[in-house]
């Protein structure tokens, strides 16, 4: 079967060990499995990823509600629940009205718990943490206090009940209010409604000076890796979340296979004593409790811890203890222990919601029961014996396990501070590729993959895959429809014992699509915050790619609006300085270059040539040919002056027929040459153009080492005198 799972997170205990329950029974069935780590049910939110389940290929669904429905009621985690309805559904956590649900005895753990502080430690003034007030479980562990108040007529006081919220923020806050109805006497003992509120509030109250068990007595739910590792002791109450996770797979296949609607099974849970209430902790007082009665016709090793090891360890270990107790050999039960493994993994790796110490502590009282009360001194001799090397040998492996611990703590904020300062700087998605390949092969990650949305149409996902560089699997990006939630290229890994796990991208109020992440082995928590971590670092990514994409959009439109801005002006400019007709420049144009000119060849002592012109008989040609011809005759002029004068000379228009042109850097003997030019292209363009009139301009020429006064509007007007001098000798010359 494909079985898809809701999860808020993986990062915490719980939500974990319910998984790896589930994985463990998967590896049984051979069921494929696909984690959905989204986030908690919020009202008014969207959950386009957990729609992905409603593809065709997955069989059924198991929805962690009592972690997923942590910040709403009861109805709207049914509301959330009622969008899957069309697939098979199993709600994990508290009872939903019109669904199958497993879930815990909430109700009676927590009263035994603090039924507990009052009948064995005569605790009258207990203060309760309570969870949300919404939750379904937070208010039966809540009504459990009530009721247990009730049972030894002690009056129920609000005051005495904090608000919290299952987490370890509220836990914290928690613990002002506790040391202030300590002081004034009125409590003498308090009971979490869950672990993780009470480890916080315990840090917290130490660190304020107030001491448990001593100060104040504690007792919690849930049993989770924070209760089990924390000092003093956790008393709480065991969920066995683990077997919930094995059951709730289990449970899954009855309701596919028997199509199975009405489901409601409560699994019991158990009291663990520990320090925080001010007892002896389990694990010691089974050591010292006497055991008279049992009577060994053998000396097998336990099967508590035979049960845990393959056939052969088994065999062996057993065969080796009986041969050290005996005083065959010495020490070859211990060093088998020290080097086999098998058998040193198995000592290191983390039980279901359990931490290594406890096990370990729960080994030696397990042999201390067994060969206690043997009549053979030298048995018990040598049973001491070895007690002390297993002593020796579990402390080594305790502090090799939490010096790992560390080491693997300290690595994963390496990493995550690593990858969190290059993702800030990654400039697209192949550079977040390139990242994410080079960090993976770090962890438990086979492979990868990031579908990011298709924004045009919601129900397609554009597909890339990912992969370590130590094991390609997919080489190809691939599109991915809703219709299927696993998609027919990973089908062939999914193999019994792997699982898929998918996390949203979600940043900044945009959801971008989700990740992929295919493993094998069982995670441990590091790696789930490290999942965690990667996705919102790479959801913050793509947020700030987005930004740096619009900025470069909104720059490159700004630098095109002013690239046009800048030609707007040129032809603005070209429109107040140029005339329109001829293209030449006009009367303003030539002013103010000109001027500049002038002072350029002041400053150089450089001698230049002023050139001014009228065109003959304009009037006479507009009046008997038209205006179209004259304006032919005014453009033939200026393009003569053109070709005569040099690129770099400065030639304009002034108006009507007169014509000025800035000639810099000429020889005293250059005005012969320029006649001798225009009267040539003057008689050139009369013999060659096919029109009735001929046309001819009129030049007046000074140059600046003839002027006595060498500023522009005075070498204009002597050159218009020239000018008019030589029309007038033209007029002559045709009479």
């Amino acid at each position: 079967m494909n079985i898809a799972v809701f999860l808020s997170n993986i990062s915490y205990p719980l939500g974990k060990a319910l998984f790896d329950g589930i994985q463990a029974a998967s590896t049984e069935t051979g069921d494929r499995l696909v984690c959905l780590l989204g986030s908690p049910v919020v009202r008014d939110r969207h959950y386009p990823m957990y729609k992905l389940a409603l593809g065709s290929d997955i069989d059924g669904l198991i929805i962690y509600g009592g972690g997923m429905g942590q910040f709403v009621s009861e109805d709207e985690l049914a509301g959330f629940l009622k969008i899957f309805a069309e697939k098979p559904i199993l709600n994990v956590g508290y009872k939903v009205e019109g669904f199958n649900n497993l879930g815990i005895d909430n109700y009676s753990g927590m009263k035994e718990i603090i039924l507990h502080l009052a009948a064995v430690h005569g605790h009258r003034n207990i203060a309760f943490v309570r969870g949300p007030e919404h939750h379904p479980e937070s208010m039966e562990r809540l009504r459990a206090y009530k009721d247990v108040l009730e049972m030894y007529n002690i009056p129920f006081d609000q005051d005495l009940v904090i608000p919290g919220d299952f987490s370890p923020e509220s836990g914290r806050a928690s613990a002002g209010p506790l040391i202030r109805l300590l002081a004034k006497k009125r409590i003498t003992a308090a009971a979490f409604a869950c672990d993780t509120m009470a480890a916080a509030s315990i840090r917290e109250m130490t660190r304020r000076g107030v001491s448990v068990p001593h100060d104040l007595a504690a007792v919690a739910f849930d049993n989770s890796d924070e209760a089990i590792s924390h000092l003093p002791g956790l008393t709480t109450i065991d969920q066995r979340i683990h077997n919930l996770g094995r059951e709730a797979l289990f449970r899954m296949r009855e309701i596919v296979r028997d199509k199975v609607s009405t489901m409601d099974v409560t699994m019991s849970v158990k009291s663990v004593f520990r320090d925080s209430c001010g007892c002896i902790p389990d694990m010691i007082r089974r050591v010292t409790e006497a055991s008279s009665e049992r009577e060994h016709s053998g000396i097998p090793l336990h099967p508590r811890i035979l049960s845990k090891l393959n056939p052969e360890d088994q065999q062996q270990m057993e065969t080796l203890l009986q041969s050290d107790l005996r005083g065959k050999t010495k020490n070859s039960f211990i060093e088998y222990l020290s080097t086999n493994r098998d058998v040193t993994d198995f000592f290191n790796s983390s039980a279901p919601g359990g931490f290594p110490l406890r096990r370990f502590q729960d080994y030696i009282s397990d042999y201390r029961l067994h060969y206690k009360d043997s009549s053979r001194k030298e048995l018990r001799d040598g049973m001491d014996h070895i007690l002390h090397q297993l002593r020796v040998f579990i402390h080594m492996q305790t502090e090799y396990a939490m010096t790992n611990r560390r080491v693997q703590a300290d690595h994963l904020m390496r990493t995550m501070n690593m990858i969190s300062n290059e993702f800030i700087s990654a400039s697209g998605f192949e550079e977040i590729k390139k990242l994410l390949d080079y960090h993976l092969h770090s962890y438990k990650i086979e492979s990868c993959g990031i579908s990011l949305l298709d924004r045009k149409d919601y129900k397609e996902y554009s597909v890339e895959y990912l992969f370590p560089p130590f094991q390609k699997i997919i080489q190809i990006p691939f599109r991915y429809s809703t219709q299927r939630m696993i998609p027919d290229e990973l089908y062939p890994f999914l193999k019994k014992g792997k699982s898929l796990m998918l996390r949203p991208l979600f940043a900044r109020n945009q959801y971008w699509g989700f990740m992929y992440f295919l493993f094998e082995e069982k995670l441990s928590v590091n790696d789930g915050v490290f999942m965690e971590s990667l996705s919102s670092q790479i959801a913050s990514s793509l947020y700030q790619i987005q930004l740096m994409q619009e900025r470069n959009k909104a720059e490159e439109n700004l630098l095109k609006a002013y690239s046009g801005l800048e030609e707007a002006n040129r032809q603005l400019s070209d429109l107040s300085f140029r005339d329109e007709l001829t293209g030449l420049y006009n009367r303003r144009g030539f002013m103010e270059l000109a001027g500049a000119k002038l002072a350029e060849c002041r400053s150089s002592d450089c001698n230049f040539l002023l050139l001014y012109g009228d065109l003959d008989g304009l009037k006479i040609i507009n009046d008997c040919y038209g205006h179209k011809e004259g304006d032919y005759a005014i453009k033939s002029i200026a393009s003569i002056i053109q070709t005569c004068c040099r690129d770099s000379d400065i030639i304009a228009r002034l108006g009507g027929d007169e014509f000025v042109a800035l000639i810099p850097g000429v020889p005293v003997h250059y005005k012969e040459i320029l006649k001798e030019r225009l009267k040539h292209s003057e008689e050139e363009l009369n013999r060659t153009h096919d029109k009735q009139f001929d046309i001819s301009c009129s030049f007046g020429m000074i140059l600046r080492s003839d002027a006595p006064d060498d500023e522009l509007p005075s070498l204009m007007a002597r050159a218009d005198k020239l000018l008019y001098a030589n029309k007038r000798v033209k007029k002559q010359a045709k009479k």
